[in-house]
């Protein structure tokens, strides 16, 4: 197996392990909606996804069904520090010729 077909292979093992654990935590939140555990893999799942703004959704659920889980609140520090990095600052001269 080339290098490249090497990296495919890879890429697509950990696409369908992230889609597992995505499914396995749906599949847990369906049985118990109470599983704070369970939201807070399917916030991990989504943030892998690159699935900010759900992973944010799931982590809030954690995080409110055990505020005194400080992994889960780290979890969704990370996530909404991430989110609002991902925003588009408009760029100063945006801004002025939105006021004009």
């Amino acid at each position: 197996m080339h290098q490249r077909q090497r990296i495919r292979h890879w890429d697509l093992r950990r696409a369908c392990a992230q889609t597992t654990n995505a499914l396995s935590a749906r599949r847990a939140i369906r049985v118990n909606p109470q599983a704070a555990a369970a939201h807070n893999l399917l916030g991990l799942a989504l943030e892998k996804q690159g699935l900010v703004a759900e992973a944010v959704l799931e982590y809030r659920s954690a995080v409110n069904l055990e505020p005194h889980n400080t992994g889960y609140q780290e979890d969704l520090d990370r996530e909404v520090a991430l989110e609002h990095s991902n925003k588009k600052v408009p760029k100063e001269s945006e801004a002025i010729a939105k006021l004009n």
